[in-house]
């Protein structure tokens, strides 16, 4: 297994001050498909007056497993469009 670490700051706005999420890409070396991702970040309220003024840190794992098993998917309507690109770094 190959893994890969990422960092990705985002801006704060009225709601969330500036914060980063963080977290790790595991890749089957052999196959290079994606055995699991994990992800963390840390936000806290823009306007401690009317939110939690602590830090709340939410956690994402997904591991996948199973290839090669068939599964439908529906293509979205209407133009797709990346939103954000993540600087990978080992």
């Amino acid at each position: 297994m190959d893994t890969y670490d990422f960092k990705y700051h985002i801006a704060g706005d009225g709601s969330v001050k500036s914060h980063q999420l963080t977290g790790t890409i595991v890749v089957h070396h052999t196959s290079n498909l994606i055995a699991r991702i994990t992800m963390q970040t840390k936000v806290t309220s823009a306007q401690p007056q009317l939110g939690d003024g602590g830090w709340l840190t939410f956690r994402t794992v997904m591991t996948f497993s199973d290839y090669g098993v068939p599964v439908s998917v529906h293509v979205p309507a209407g133009p797709l469009q990346q939103e954000k690109n993540l600087q990978l770094g080992s």
